[in-house]
């Protein structure tokens, strides 16, 4: 009976050194900067006309909520803003042409502690320049930073922060729809890692309802992190896809979604979110946050 007590109790200290470890670096403190990152989201079409019956808040109540994450732990909130922000008329067919309210949206936005977002896809040029500079002032003006260019010029391309003593340079790529010049882009990072302890890339790329990411996707973010990259964020199949580390770097092809009208099949109903610790000097540790997605509401699981 002795020998069981024993080795009940190695049991429950090994467990619960286990679980204290990583939860216990989980707190942005100096020399760490804790960041939450999710996938595409779009407030538009059907998830708007739901806000409209259901309260402004409906997309991020259960994922926020009581029995969701706490985005007062992180730092950094940030996701891939799928669309501009621009007074158009509503529409509220499936057309994939976005417009979210300039002034909810972002104000939403900052209410739940977002204070970044990627605009590098294929959408937030839906309504050409008058969309993006609509988009950037009205984003700014409630303090929420942005990343990337939709139409890859390296103007607004890279974003850069110094959280808890710890440099942070990001670089927004959109692979779908617009030319990137990858050697100006390695470029880009090679100067990003001069001045910043980690290099992150968020990135618009793959097929749309794909699993897995094809060769593209592979060759292309086994190159950026050769030039330097320490974490790739993927985005735009609309699934999520597999990861993968490579060099010691961790690559997520595609995060899939997190709000949007879409309610087809499980696969576009799940979405991944990523808790992200920055070690200043040492490793980004990766925490995988499974969520389901119901009438564009997620929520975990």
């Amino acid at each position: 009976m002795r020998i069981l007590f024993v080795i009940l109790a190695l049991v429950l200290i090994l467990s619960s050194a286990g679980c204290s470890d990583f939860s216990a670096n989980l707190v942005g403190s100096s020399g760490q900067a804790r960041m939450l990152a999710f996938g595409d989201l779009m407030l538009g079409r059907d998830v708007a006309r739901l806000m409209e019956l259901n309260g402004e808040d409906y997309p991020f109540q259960k994922i926020f909520g009581s029995d969701g994450i706490d985005a007062q732990d992180f730092d950094l909130v940030m996701a891939n803003l799928e669309g501009p922000l621009l007074k158009a008329k509503k529409r509220r067919d499936l057309t994939p042409i976005f417009a979210f309210d300039p002034d909810l949206v972002p104000a939403l936005l900052k209410k739940y502690g977002f204070n970044l977002v990627s605009l590098a896809n294929n959408h937030t040029w839906d309504h050409s320049a008058q969309g993006w500079e609509s988009t950037l002032e009205s984003l700014h003006r409630f303090g929420i930073s942005t990343v990337g260019n939709p139409m890859n010029m390296f103007e607004y391309d890279v974003y850069e922060t110094q959280l808890n003593d710890v440099r942070l340079g990001f670089i927004g790529i959109n692979e779908v729809n617009f030319p990137v010049d990858w050697e100006e882009a390695k470029r880009k990072v090679k100067e990003l890692k001069e001045r910043n302890d980690f290099v992150i890339l968020v990135i618009h790329w793959g097929d749309e309802y794909k699993t897995i990411a094809n060769f593209k996707q592979r060759d292309k973010g086994h190159g950026m992190v050769d030039a330097g990259v320490d974490l790739i964020i993927g985005h735009h199949p609309h699934v999520v896809q597999d990861h993968e580390v490579f060099l010691g770097k961790n690559i997520y092809y595609s995060l899939g979604n997190f709000v949007f009208d879409q309610y087809w099949s499980k696969a576009v109903q799940s979405g991944l979110a990523l808790d992200i610790l920055f070690q200043k000097g040492g490793d980004i540790l990766v925490q995988e946050i499974p969520f389901r997605i119901q009438r564009g509401q997620p929520s975990l699981q």
